[in-house]
């Protein structure tokens, strides 16, 4: 079991999901399909191509080095 956390910019835990070959990937697409409010999530230099990210808020995130190629921010997605 692989356990992963996704934190806000202060370093609080927001989210976390635990599976088998877990991955943050698999854990956001889980935590955007639970309705989790992500604002201000630190995915500093993350590799989320692909993921689809409509319609979350991602305001205040920290997204420096984030390869975003191929998402989906469709659905008033709110990046700034």
């Amino acid at each position: 079991m692989s356990k992963i956390e996704i934190k806000n910019r202060d370093g609080k835990v927001i989210f976390e999901h635990n599976c088998e070959d877990n991955t943050l990937r698999k854990t956001l697409e889980i935590a955007v399909a639970n309705g989790a409010n992500l604002r201000g999530i630190d995915l500093r230099g993350s590799d989320l191509r692909g993921v689809n990210l409509s319609g979350i808020d991602l305001s205040d995130s920290d997204l420096r080095g984030t390869y975003l190629s191929k998402n989906n921010f469709s659905n008033e997605t709110t990046v700034n």
